[in-house]
């Protein structure tokens, strides 16, 4: 008997059989390009939770334009209402920024920012992303004329860049910091003015408050004091962190007054909040602090009760070597940190017979303070202790 002839068309496959090539090549391409829209979507954070997956096409000061996938039209977002954003055509140079970031290697990571910066083939806003991020990278760094050259590129090249509130604030933070506070008060002056007139946000007002308050402390001017109690009152609900800036100062303030009680109060509440303020700050008290009771042993040394100063400078050293540990990246408060930790290992030296290895640990200190932090005020008594 002669067997029939298969109908013509594919051969029927059992269930579960692999699918033949061209049908699992189309599949494989069909997924892929669902996929690809979010694959490569910027995403902007919003402050209520949301988050818009999109392709950036504009930033400004005042909105974010994008598209969504499949859309032809143009929407746009209010800065106001941005809190992060996250690009997705980010270069090799900015993802090594970004690891360089997280390792606190911030002078590296400030050099792969620039590169991004001058790829003349990346998007615009991108490059003024990467040049703000360059600037914050070095003033972190202590690097603060070059971070003035950093903003002053950022603010020429994209005037009307998200960033132009930040790098105001980062411009104004920084010839403050170099003591070029004329300089410092115009540019805080303008970002205050532009905070209102630009409808930048009362935050950056507030901060701008902040460093003019700190520049008339530092030009001797008073009611300083008064300043920043009222700047206090005004950020505490919004803006703790920018709060807590202001308690550290009125802090220091009481500090150099010898009011040690009022100081100590300020700092502990610092520390007490520090989940709502930034590094830099808790390092502040925590240095306050121990200046406080380091103060405290001082004055008792001077009337020959070493007994009694003992504790004082245990604690004293504790909260100085915490800042020193714990507080690696705050260059501005590390200085302070190891002249006063030093000076407290030479003080249990000559207080304390045990502490044998005291001495050495005081002068490995001191001589960490001079080598990292030459030509600072603190690298400058360090260098009397030798």
């Amino acid at each position: 008997m002669c067997r029939a002839a298969p109908p013509p068309g594919p051969a029927p496959t059992r269930p579960g059989a692999p699918q033949p090539m061209p049908t699992r090549r189309l599949a494989v391409i069909l997924v892929l390009c669902l996929c690809a829209p979010a694959l490569l979507a910027d995403t902007i954070h919003l402050s209520n939770g949301r988050e818009v997956k999109c392709l950036i096409s504009k930033e400004s000061y005042a909105t974010i334009e994008y598209r969504k996938a499949g859309m032809s039209s143009k929407q746009s977002v209010d800065v106001a209402d941005v809190v992060s954003v996250e690009y997705s055509k980010t270069s090799a140079d900015w993802r090594e920024a970004m690891v360089l970031l997280d390792q606190g290697e911030m002078g590296k990571a400030a050099s792969s920012f620039l590169a991004v910066a001058d790829d003349d083939n990346r998007e615009p806003h991108l490059r003024a992303s990467a040049l703000a991020q360059a600037g914050d990278a070095l003033v972190t760094n202590g690097n603060y004329n070059d971070a003035i050259g950093v903003y002053d590129e950022l603010l020429k090249k994209h005037p009307s860049t998200r960033h132009l509130a930040r790098a105001l604030l980062g411009k104004g933070q920084s010839l403050f910091y170099v003591r070029k506070l004329a300089e410092a008060d115009a540019v805080l002056t303008q970002l205050k003015s532009d905070a209102t007139s630009k409808g930048l946000g009362e935050r950056w007002a507030l901060d701008a408050e902040f460093l003019l308050l700190w520049s008339a402390e530092a030009q001797g001017k008073p009611d300083v004091v008064d300043g920043y109690k009222q700047l206090r009152a005004s950020a505490r609900a919004n803006y703790p962190g920018i709060a807590n800036k202001a308690s550290l100062r009125m802090g220091r303030v009481h500090l150099e007054n010898n009011q040690v009680r009022d100081a100590e109060a300020l700092f502990d509440e610092i520390v007490l909040s520090r989940m709502h303020t930034s590094d830099d700050v808790v390092a502040g008290a925590y240095n306050g602090l121990g200046r406080c009771n380091f103060g405290r042993a001082q004055g008792l040394l001077s009337d020959g009760k070493a007994d009694q100063a003992l504790p004082y400078v245990h604690d004293a050293l504790l909260d100085f070597l915490r800042v020193h540990v714990s507080y690696p990246g705050v260059r501005k408060e590390q200085a302070e940190a190891l002249y006063f930790a030093g000076q407290c290992f030479l003080n249990l030296a000559a207080m304390d017979p045990e502490a044998t290895q005291a001495e050495q640990r005081g002068q490995v200190l001191l001589k960490r303070c001079r080598d990292n932090f030459a030509g600072s005020e603190w690298a400058g008594l360090a260098a009397s202790q030798r």
